[in-house]
This record gives structure tokens, C-alpha cells and sequence, in this order.
């Protein structure tokens, strides 16, 4: 993500051990290594979106707990990497976030459950997992968005220029899953979800604002040539 002074803020996971820490990588405008700080405890730790403000950084992810599940994680950092706080939710299944946006001075991460969502023969189906939260780590809301007939996650989250955030990510099967976008206002109560598919296994990985109230998302399908990166080009309905 791009930093106030134009610098960039990165994240993912770092490997020196046994187990993975989340890691933080900061560099300036001209990609001039700052500094990297990582974080974790003995089990393994991974992040996978980040945002920045005029104090710290906030970035979330997974942390694997105890029983061998992963668990949402999110840590927050100040200026120069150093931690100030972490924490994470989980139920008994798998549970991750992808994205994390800014939103009305509070903080929105979507990603995925496995634990929450709407029962199928007794069993909860993959849904869309939104967590809002104030800047000192406290929760506000949680939202999950599923369908008992097929699978859903968000890999990334963006405001609209209204408030309204808008998620990118899939809804599907096993191997037979389309390319998802969901709209949802400031309080995650959805406005309205569009599937596209473009051939076999499409999912969007990230999604951006246009000025004309559109989108454009970017992700990837199977085709019968091999994967292949996808542009997805929609209007302020997602149609």
C-alpha cells in the first residue's frame, strides 16, 4: 500500500524457524529498503492486507491457534514497525482476513469464515467475514454473508466514495467457482452481489474505484490454455 510521504508499506510472512512470523516491509518512493519489523508467536503467523494512517500501520491476516485451525489476526504497528498491539477471533473452523480498509475513522476487514455462516445439513458454509473496529483494537460490528448453495470470501475491501465499502473475491464449489464483487454500506448490511463468470475457477484478488462510480478488479480463471490473469470492468450497479 502506498504511504502518506509516497513510500510504500508491504506485508506478508517471514520464515526463519519452525514456524512462520507476519511480517512488515517498509520502503520509500524509490523502493529504498527502510526497515522490516516481524511479529508472531511459537505457531505461525501471516498477513495478507495492510493499511496506513499518521501513527502506525494496522494489517491483518491468520494466526494458526492450538488445534491446528487458523483464526483472523490483526496487528497494529507504530511508524517505525514496532508493535503496539495485536489480536485475534475465530470459532471452531478456519477464519481469515484478506483486506483491510479505513473507513469513517475506524478500521474494516473482510475476508472469510468457515465457522459463522449459514448451516447446511447442520454444518456452516464458507461465507463472507466483515469486522469493523475502532482505532484502540475495539470491535464495533461483525457481518457474515453466505449462501447455503454455494461458497463465498473476500480477498480485498475498498470505500466508495458514498461510504459504501465494495469486496472483491469468489463464490463457488470446489473447482467451479465465479468471480464475485459485493456491495455493502457502512454498517455491512449488503446492497446488492454480482457473480461473473468467465470460465472455470475465477476469483478477483483486488478491486478499485473509478471515478465514474464503476470499478475495475483484477484476479485470475482457468482457462483451457492454464491460468490466466482476468480484468473485470463494471459500472456503480456492478453490472
Amino acid at each position: 500500500q502506498r504511504t502518506a510521504d509516497g513510500g510504500y508499506i508491504a506485508c506478508g510472512m517471514r520464515r526463519a524457524g519452525a514456524d512462520s512470523d507476519a511480517l512488515l516491509v517498509r520502503v520509500s518512493a524509490d523502493g529504498t529498503f527502510q526497515w522490516s519489523q516481524h511479529y508472531g508467536t511459537t505457531t505461525d503467523e501471516m498477513l495478507r492486507g495492510v493499511t496506513s494512517d499518521a501513527t502506525g500501520y494496522t494489517a491483518v491476516g491468520r494466526i494458526t491457534n492450538f488445534g491446528g485451525d487458523i483464526d483472523t489476526y490483526i496487528v497494529r504497528a507504530g511508524l517505525d514497525g514496532t508493535q503496539q498491539w495485536w489480536q485475534s477471533w475465530g470459532g471452531v473452523k478456519n477464519d481469515e482476513f484478506y483486506g483491510i480498509t479505513q473507513s469513517g475513522g475506524n478500521y474494516v476487514m473482510a475476508g472469510l469464515t468457515d465457522s459463522y455462516g449459514p448451516l447446511s445439513l447442520g454444518v456452516p458454509v464458507r461465507s463472507i467475514y466483515l469486522m469493523a473496529m475502532n482505532t484502540a483494537g475495539d470491535t464495533l460490528w461483525t457481518r457474515t454473508l453466505g449462501n447455503v448453495a454455494a461458497a463465498t470470501s473476500a480477498q480485498s475491501i475498498t470505500v466508495a466514495t458514498n461510504g459504501d465499502l465494495v469486496l472483491a473475491g469468489q463464490s463457488g464449489n470446489g473447482h467451479l467457482t465465479n468471480a464475485l464483487v459485493t456491495r455493502v454500506n457502512s454498517s455491512g448490511s449488503q446492497v446488492w452481489q454480482h457473480t461473473y463468470n468467465v470460465a472455470t475457477e475465477d476469483a478477483l484478488h483486488t478491486l478499485t474505484m473509478l471515478s465514474d462510480g464503476g470499478f475495475i478488479a483484477a484476479g485470475r480463471t482457468l482457462a483451457n490454455t492454464g491460468y490466466q490473469a482476468i480484468l473485470v470492468r463494471k459500472n456503480s450497479f456492478g453490472q
